[in-house]
């Protein structure tokens, strides 16, 4: 098996998230692909979430930040070049998510702390988050990314973060800030490069293969640069819209749900359904399920998961 590591050069969220992409639509047969990236001044939205709801967008943008929207499911995060982000994608018979997150519990060990999994997709170092992972799966293949807290600006991160607060005190604690941790307050001595070398020690050792450096020129800079501009499109970050709208939301062991939608003569004309479950479609295939439907409609729908058994219960409820 060969482990082949890519170190981003730009901290241009559209630009890494796009070379991400590239990565994972071209990895090969026998090989592990780790990518390590930084972002600036950012806010990184699941696939599936509504950006008006989970961003202070005002506030991010008056401090010179921006949006941007992953291919992964899960909740908004905050990065700044303070952070290390860290990418494995692989085929299946490679791919193994327990695997992956050792080789980021055994980094930060190399620098003497003890972290574990926790949660639904969280790393944390006596219970608080220094990193948060999601995943994405599609032909036969894997990816498995998330963020490495170093010393980024937790004031930045709570000011342009609108958490839900059901979601906190599912969390025991009172606001972002409280939850998270900058490894650098529990080893001062860490960097941004100490951090990445060891994460790809961890990864040698993890997979038995000395790392192959990925050159720049090894990939395709017009097909990274066009999904680039995709990626920072409206049409990308906001998604639809449905005006004149009534919203729903609530929070499940599987993550929190949002409906937007509108209704005639009491039945749904139109919905969105926005989430941070890690779900990788979401609930959209449940949209068009709801359209033209009543309560007492969506009580008769055939539904073959617990996240769409939830969402009709609460839409159910909403609509009386």
């Amino acid at each position: 098996m060969k482990l082949r590591v890519y170190l981003s050069e730009s901290s241009d969220v559209y630009y890494n998230i796009a070379t991400e992409k590239y990565l994972f639509d071209t990895v090969k047969p026998d090989e592990m692909l780790v990518f390590l990236w930084s972002n600036d001044n950012t806010v990184v939205i699941g696939k599936n979430q509504n950006a008006f709801a989970e961003v202070n967008l005002g506030a991010l943008t008056a401090g010179g930040g921006r949006l941007s929207r992953r291919f992964t499911g899960g909740g908004a995060v905050y990065h700044d070049v303070n952070n290390v982000n860290f990418t494995f994608t692989a085929r299946n018979d490679i791919y193994d998510e327990s695997r992956q997150a050792s080789v980021i519990l055994a980094a930060i060990e190399s620098f003497g702390l003890r972290g574990e999994k926790n949660g639904r997709n969280d790393l944390t170092v006596d219970g608080r988050k220094f990193s948060g992972n999601a995943y994405l799966h599609a032909e036969e293949k894997g990816m498995h990314h998330g963020t490495l807290l170093i010393s980024t600006d937790t004031e930045r991160m709570s000011e342009c973060l609108n958490v839900d607060a059901a979601k906190l005190a599912g969390k025991g604690v009172r606001s972002v800030k409280s939850r998270v941790v900058n490894l650098r307050e529990l080893c001062p001595d860490m960097t941004r490069k100490a951090l990445s070398e060891a994460v790809i020690e961890a990864a040698e050792k993890e997979y038995g293969a000395e790392r192959e450096l990925i050159r720049k020129e090894e990939l395709d800079e017009n097909a990274i640069k066009e999904l680039a501009e995709f990626l920072a499109s409206d049409e990308w970050l906001y998604g639809r819209s449905v005006k004149d709208a009534k919203t729903v939301k609530s929070r499940f062991d599987w993550g929190g749900a949002e409906v937007v939608f509108t209704l005639s003569d009491g039945r749904i004309e139109d919905a969105v359904i926005f989430t941070d479950s890690l779900i990788p479609d979401g609930l959209v295939p449940l949209e068009n399920k709801l359209r033209g439907k009543n309560a007492e409609d969506l009580k008769k729908l055939d539904l073959s998961s617990q996240p769409e058994k939830d969402v009709i219960g609460m839409l159910v409820g909403a609509l009386g």
